[in-house]
């Protein structure tokens, strides 16, 4: 049975992800109800799924792009399906794709934007039967899909979704589609050029730049620690991490933004990565991809991502008594997933990635020491007072929180668990 946790969160828009989004996983939450939001999420440790919203809430919503640290990258299978009250729906960057129905019936939307990092839309995402007029614009040229509109597009040629507009550049997939189905387009900016390019360098990597999209191509001999891929250079999307990009450098940690859908041969070889996370928005993994002795957890989030059927292409040793690459660490990856089916191809250890049940927040309990009490109320004053000598933890943070659904953590929060120890209320946090 799934355990609802009430957790505040500020709907508000931000950059794609912060530099922790795919570093150390964070608590596992397998339903989670966000307090004074018609929202739900998932929370598999590495990113975040939208998996519902309140059919009976009317207004805006704006997705947030970060919830537990973590980057928000699905919105799950009917996730907003029927909410036909919702006038306004604003998606994150960090979006990477749509599942079945996520979309589906929502007749209060006049206009919807399709983010540029989306790589994939599931059947019927957006659409339904009604005549109301929807124009969904697509940010990316190659966002694919294989039905938008359960009704305007079926080979039954019934088509009461007259008003469906897709909007995109001239050579996008959306475009084409709408074409080929004989469907309302409107085309908007220029037609990327196939040819063309500009060499770019910035923090020690350097960048094939394209005008649509980038290409990491190689990195400064002396850079060393932990290096954060941007998801953007000169405007366009990274896409791609090229073949020998990081061969022989000193790192020990790596994030890879959603942007990215291609790791080439070699691109983490000979470094000293002990551990890597893969997006799911990568779709191809290239042969000696993560070669490095110190190896121990390569996490691969899409479960159909493309890997070279290879013994280099994840490993951490060559026994010249075996003659080929071997890996003694983990894979995780989702069950059923080409991840999995690759580590067992090669007798490399591999641990299912999943959802756990969420345990229960004390609120009041501000100090973590499992009791609420006026020691509570006291380090919630001192952290406001003194943040550097007396900061909360994580945990701490949202056990705080217990009267400003999600405004943070203020004197007030103070106030209510003083108001709670003598019994002037009932239950934290504050109704």
């Amino acid at each position: 049975m799934k355990n609802k946790k009430a957790l505040s969160l500020v709907l508000s828009a931000g950059m794609l992800f912060s530099a922790a989004a795919f570093s150390v996983p964070a608590a596992v939450y397998a339903d989670v109800q966000l307090q004074d939001s018609p929202l739900s999420y998932e929370n598999n440790g590495y990113e975040i799924k939208i998996t519902a919203c309140d059919t009976s809430y009317s207004g805006e919503v704006k997705v947030p792009s970060e919830i537990d640290g973590l980057p928000v990258t699905v919105i799950g299978e009917g996730a907003f399906k029927n909410c036909f009250r919702v006038k306004k729906l604003e998606l994150p960057e960090t979006l990477v794709r749509a599942e079945h129905e996520a979309f589906f019936n929502m007749i209060g939307l006049d206009e919807l934007t399709i983010p540029k990092n989306v790589s994939t839309l599931g059947n019927y995402a957006i659409g339904d039967n009604s005549d109301f007029p929807l124009k969904v614009t697509f940010e990316s040229a190659d966002t694919n899909f294989s039905t938008v509109c359960f009704d305007c597009v079926k080979e039954s040629g019934n088509e009461k979704r007259k008003e469906l507009t897709l909007i995109g550049t001239a050579d996008s997939y959306a475009i084409k589609f709408a074409k080929g189905w004989k469907m309302k387009y409107k085309v908007v900016g220029e037609e990327i050029a196939s040819s063309g390019k500009k060499e770019v360098t910035a923090d020690g990597m350097a960048y094939n730049v394209y005008s649509d999209h980038a290409e990491l191509i190689s990195s400064d001999k002396d850079i060393t620690g932990k290096v954060v891929i941007p998801s953007e250079v000169e405007g366009v999307p990274v896409r791609k991490i090229g073949e020998n990009a990081f061969t022989g450098r000193h790192i020990d940690e790596v994030i890879i933004p959603v942007s990215v859908r291609e790791i080439g041969q070699a691109a983490f070889a000979s470094t000293d990565l002990k551990k890597a996370v893969v997006p799911y928005s990568v779709t191809k993994i290239a042969k000696e991809a993560f070669i490095s002795d110190q190896l121990e957890s390569v996490v691969i989030l899409n479960e159909r991502c493309e890997i070279a059927d290879d013994d280099s292409t994840i490993a951490n040793k060559y026994p010249l008594s075996e003659g080929r690459y071997v890996y003694g660490g983990v894979i995780t990856a989702p069950e059923n997933s080409t991840a999995e089916t690759y580590a067992k191809a090669w007798g490399y250890e591999f641990k299912e990635l999943g959802l756990v049940e969420a345990d229960d927040i004390l609120y009041g309990d501000a100090n973590a020491n499992g009791e609420v009490d006026l020691s509570d109320a006291v380090m919630i004053m001192q952290s406001i007072s003194n943040p550097a000598k007396f900061k909360l933890t994580d945990e701490g943070a949202k056990a705080a929180d217990v009267t400003g659904g999600g405004d943070g953590v203020t004197n007030k929060d103070a106030l209510a668990i003083q108001r709670f120890m003598l019994g002037l209320v009932e239950s934290l946090p504050e109704k």
